[in-house]
């Protein structure tokens, strides 16, 4: 046998079964009694009001008092939403104030950071400037700043502020100690 033949047998029995089956099903509630009551039985009577998903009618649910109720939870949950927002506002701003604090702290931080890398590298300014001769020394404590020569005499310790102002000339010493003891 060859291909065409096989197809066409194996069309013809789906056919067939599929109209016996078509055959079967429109016959049998007439053949069996028993089955077409149950189908009368089972349908919805027509005095009954069905909606269109085949339920029962219930006022409790769809009448006037549901609507009034549902009208009710609609306000309810418009105040607690009303609510809800309020807070969020006042989290929201709880949220800024601590940025701003946040910022401020952060800010103090680097300041304070900064102030620490200054004075470690004014101590080790100090401690290399008055390691050397007097002679040096008071040539480059002349070109310096009253306010870089407060901070170096603070940095250094006792014996160095000693060198420190036998460095310098006797009137800039002086203007020295004002603003150190001031």
């Amino acid at each position: 046998m060859d291909t065409s033949t096989i197809v066409k047998y194996g069309l013809a029995s789906l056919l067939s079964f599929v109209f016996f089956i078509a055959v079967s099903y429109a016959i049998y509630p007439h053949v069996n009694g028993s089955a077409k009551k149950e189908k009368i039985n089972n349908a919805p009577a027509v005095d009954e009001p069905v909606d269109f998903i085949g339920k029962k009618y219930d006022p409790d649910l769809y009448g006037p008092d549901a609507v009034a109720r549902l009208k009710k939870q609609i306000d309810d949950m418009e105040q607690l939403i009303s609510e809800l927002r309020e807070k969020e506002n006042q989290y929201k701003e709880v949220i800024d104030s601590l940025a701003v604090v946040a910022s401020s702290i952060h800010l103090q931080m680097v300041v304070e950071q900064e102030q620490r890398i200054n004075a470690e590298g004014i101590l080790e300014a100090a401690s290399s400037l008055l390691e050397l001769n007097d002679d040096v020394l008071s040539k480059i404590l002349i070109r310096l700043e009253d306010q870089q020569l407060v901070e170096l005499y603070h940095a250094a310790g006792r014996i160095q502020r000693g060198k420190l102002l036998r460095s310098l000339d006797p009137d800039r010493a002086a203007k020295l100690l004002k603003q150190v003891i001031s």
